[in-house]
């Protein structure tokens, strides 16, 4: 089964239409295997019901006549100060980091990052599925933004994008996600492309972003989680006291227990 393990949790590593409901048995065998605190199993990807968890994807190519007449005169402005195109793992390596570290560092409080040596390896050793894209300043040719991309089985995963912060309100990541848009949607036919599941951590406004500019939807999915025993015992206790966390990982796993429980709507 296609589970890997991130931050001591087992999350599904295929495409997210194909993850299928685990039996008590199956998530038992996974976590030991793996040592593995918990597992998030997500299955009946983009169900009927509205459920409190699911994916954010977008199924169908816009182009730019479709946009409101606002969206149109934010793209022309971005068109005219920023370039796109795929970039090899090598300019990634060359000029990704600084913009990572730039991204983090932007945030209140700053986000810790890996070290460069960590992230130019990720990027040499990983999979041909991964795919890369530079935002380049039309003026300098400067690499101002990236993101990196996952494509499998008729469906893609935006996995990141990061912008250096000044560029931001330039609207650098719209001529992004347009053109990444029209190759995976349009070019390439593909089913849907995804920014993933319904953020936990909450610490990027991406999702909402995309939805409300670029028409992205929400996929519902029912989400079961199946903890250690120890853990299961300890987000029990503190489930109850759930506000008086306001940040950190403690925070993170109470609230992806109340959206297990179905009491956050989405």
């Amino acid at each position: 089964m296609k589970y890997k393990l991130y931050k001591g949790a087992l999350v599904y590593d295929g495409a997210p239409h194909e993850e299928t409901k685990l039996t008590k048995t199956q998530c038992v065998s996974l976590l030991k295997e793996f040592s593995a605190y918990f597992i998030r199993n997500v299955y009946d990807f983009d169900c009927d019901e509205q459920t409190s968890f699911g994916y954010v994807i977008k199924d169908s190519y816009e182009d730019f006549d479709s946009f409101s007449k606002k969206m149109k005169e934010h793209l022309r402005k971005s068109y005219k100060q920023f370039s796109v195109r795929k970039i090899s793992k090598e300019e990634m390596i060359k000029n990704g980091y600084h913009i990572l570290k730039a991204a983090a560092d932007s945030y209140n409080p700053p986000l810790p990052i890996s070290r460069e040596e960590h992230f130019d390896q990720t990027i040499m050793n990983a999979p041909s599925s991964f795919e890369y894209w530079g935002v380049f300043e039309n003026v300098t040719g400067k690499m101002i933004a990236y993101a990196i991309t996952h494509c499998q089985d008729s469906c893609c995963c935006y996995d990141s994008a990061k912008a250096i912060p000044q560029f931001r309100k330039s609207y650098c990541m719209y001529p992004l996600i347009m053109e990444m848009n029209k190759y995976y949607l349009d070019t390439l036919r593909l089913k849907y492309v995804s920014d993933g599941a319904r953020s936990i951590t909450n610490h990027s406004n991406i999702q909402p972003f995309l939805m409300e500019k670029f028409h992205f939807r929400k996929a519902y999915c029912h989400v079961q989680i199946y903890y250690v025993w120890w853990l299961k015992l300890l987000v029990t206790i503190l489930f109850p006291f759930r506000s008086f966390f306001p940040t950190g990982r403690i925070k993170a796993l109470l609230f992806q227990e109340e959206v297990r429980r179905n009491k956050l709507p989405w």
